[in-house]
């Protein structure tokens, strides 16, 4: 019952391991996204610049795959989303 007491006081963040490498990839992965969409939007999306275009695209299928090697790794959402 003792034991109990403590852990309703700990916090349970506390157990969780922060992976900042991770963490710091994954900023990373979304900066690059984010620039090249800010490009794009000062320019216009009516007629964007096709290395513009290129460049997101290249971005998007680099981000996707590597988010899908990071969820089968640490096997977040893979049974919900089915990844």
């Amino acid at each position: 019952m003792r034991y109990l007491f403590i852990l309703t006081l700990l916090s349970f963040q506390s157990f969780a391991a922060i992976d900042l490498n991770l963490q710091n990839e994954l900023q990373e992965m979304a900066n690059a996204d984010q620039q090249v969409r800010e490009s794009i939007g000062k320019i216009g999306w009516d007629n964007p610049p096709e290395d513009l275009v290129s460049q997101m695209r290249e971005i998007d299928a680099g981000n996707t795959q590597r988010l899908k090697k990071i969820i089968k790794q640490h096997s977040w959402l893979a049974a919900v989303i089915g990844v």
